[in-house]
């Protein structure tokens, strides 16, 4: 999600498959044409970090989850720059079909969030910069 990547984002959902992010509730594959518009717009970066996970099985086919999620979005405000992190939980159940594992339902569990100001604590133009495209190093 965070290379804005329609495909990708599509890839990871069944056609009949449903999602609740809160201010989005619909089809899973329809999310990323509702998400990568917003999340250009509003954000200049963002950097979603997956935790535990606990991995319940039901059967060979389908299984239900929840994993822990840090999402950070980076946006501007003003002259400066504002660092907005939630945590959540995404509570999902998946299906195997066609020898492929995917999202059949998720529910995404706001627990808390938070505003900050972005504060630079190191130069940054020695780094490699990652981009919101296909063009990032990760499709390399």
């Amino acid at each position: 999600i965070d290379r804005l990547d329609e495909e990708l984002i599509r890839s990871c959902y069944h056609e009949d498959s449903t999602d609740d992010h809160g201010v989005y509730k619909g089809r899973g594959i329809d999310f990323a044409v509702f998400v990568i518009p917003v999340l250009s717009k509003a954000f200049t970066a963002t950097m979603h970090t997956l935790g535990q996970s606990i991995v319940e099985w039901e059967g060979e086919d389908k299984a239900r989850a929840e994993t822990y999620v840090v999402a950070r979005h980076r946006r501007k405000e003003g002259e400066g720059e504002m660092l907005e992190t939630v945590g959540a939980r995404y509570v999902d159940q998946l299906e195997k079909r066609a020898g492929e594992w995917k999202l059949l339902d998720r529910i995404v569990v706001y627990e808390w969030g938070t505003t900050e100001p972005v504060r630079s604590i190191l130069p940054t133009e020695e780094f490699v910069h990652g981009l919101r495209s296909k063009d990032d190093p990760a499709y390399g």
